[in-house]
């Protein structure tokens, strides 16, 4: 079964962190159950994506630039929604900072909802246009924030439901500040939710490919 998983990491350190460690063992494992596996890595901290000003919302938001510098931005949003739409799963590596995401990672984000390419608005509400597919989150942070409260999860999760993406699961590494032990424990039980994930993605495999069989 051929698969493509797209990985985007957000991580200011140049190793990519303990939530690029992660993401590195997702991949690694997602391999082996799915060894035909297309891997597409889009490191932010090397992809020049830039804050948004007034000149690049006018061209994301018409789809046309007015200065080569905004024609660089649109290009850019195009390649990254490409992406998404390309990608059969997707592994979002997101260190938490000041209580939320990087801000490149938001600055991502906001190349991503266009209205008229990835949502629009109808007399019902608005509309995700990116044809939903699972969403794997792995947050990390110094201290522990995951629950009913964990405003982050909140805002990232209607951020991607809004574009149509609503098929997202957590990982989450926590307490990595909070003494030696602490942060072994965060990384471990990290390490125990994505061998779980793992296991489920097999288990839809193994049933795919069943399905396949008796469709022949």
């Amino acid at each position: 079964m051929n698969s493509k998983l797209l990985v985007i990491r957000s991580s200011i350190k140049s190793d990519g962190g303990a939530s690029g460690l992660l993401g590195d063992y997702f991949v690694q494992q997602y391999q082996k159950i799915i060894p035909e596996t297309s891997v597409v890595v889009r490191d932010l901290a090397d992809s020049e994506v830039s804050h948004l000003n007034a000149r690049s919302m006018e061209a994301l938001s018409t789809g046309t630039a007015r200065c080569e510098a905004t024609g660089q931005v649109l290009q850019l949003s195009n390649e990254l929604i490409e992406e998404i739409r390309e990608a059969d799963r997707i592994v979002m590596c997101v260190p938490r900072y000041n209580f939320c995401v990087p801000s490149i990672f938001h600055a991502y984000i906001d190349l991503l909802v266009r209205a008229g390419v990835t949502f629009r608005y109808t007399e019902n509400g608005p509309v995700g246009l990116i044809a939903s597919k699972p969403v794997f989150i792995i947050t990390t942070s110094g201290g522990i924030y995951s629950g009913a409260g964990d405003s982050l999860a909140a805002w990232l999760s209607q951020v991607l439901n809004f574009v149509g993406l609503e098929q997202i699961e957590y990982v989450y590494a926590e307490g990595l500040e909070m003494g030696k032990s602490s942060r072994e424990q965060g990384l471990r039980d990290a390490h125990l939710q994505i061998d779980l994930l793992l296991m489920k993605i097999a288990r839809i495999g193994q049933f795919e490919q069943k399905c396949e069989h008796v469709l022949q």
